[in-house]
């Protein structure tokens, strides 16, 4: 937390392991948040209702000119009722725990919004709440922020690189977190 200003909009940027993941950022990010999510979820009973009540930000991936609209409603949302924003880059929870391909998204929405990118690493959930199952497996779980990225020299052009750069930061944190966790510890 060290990183975060607590009077600053962000645009989180985190990897997605399981269910367990939503959970732990609103724990953990003392932030007013909402997330980017697919519009599948709307539909969910309670869920969806609850989302839609607090202006969470939906994505069509199934058509790409529906998710292109959906970056500008986010960027209105955004600037008519502040807050931070988390986005899964991957698009869907890991199916082994490991990083998949980031969408660019979440880069292009903070280009345009001039909001800093803050890329966090949450680590451990995967084997807590596997994808598909309700069981749930007590293990030590950890979130890892990474030094914000200031958006305002970057361009949409700048797009695909600013969203490697993303990808790069929570791959180190996550391998920070894996040596971290394999050194032996004195009893």
């Amino acid at each position: 937390m060290e990183h975060l200003d607590a009077d600053q909009q962000y645009v989180f940027i985190v990897n997605h392991e399981s269910a367990f993941d939503i959970l732990l950022l609103y724990a953990a990010l003392p932030y007013k948040l909402v997330f980017m999510s697919k519009t599948e979820l709307k539909k969910i009973p309670f869920l969806g209702w609850a989302m839609v009540l607090g202006k969470h930000i939906f994505v069509d991936r199934s058509n790409h000119k529906a998710a292109i609209a959906s970056m500008k409603t986010a960027k209105a949302s955004l600037q008519k009722y502040p807050r931070s924003i988390i986005i899964f880059p991957e698009g869907t929870r890991s199916l082994n725990g490991q990083l998949k391909t980031f969408k660019k998204g979440g880069a292009i929405l903070a280009i345009q919004t001039g909001l800093p990118l803050a890329p966090m690493a949450v680590c451990g959930t995967f084997d807590v709440v596997k994808k598909g199952s309700f069981n749930i497996e007590p293990k030590p779980i950890h979130l890892y922020i990474s030094q914000p990225i200031d958006t305002a020299k970057y361009i949409y052009d700048d797009r695909n690189r600013v969203t490697e750069i993303l990808r790069n930061r929570i791959v180190n944190l996550k391998s920070s977190w894996a040596a971290q966790k394999s050194v032996p510890t004195n009893t």
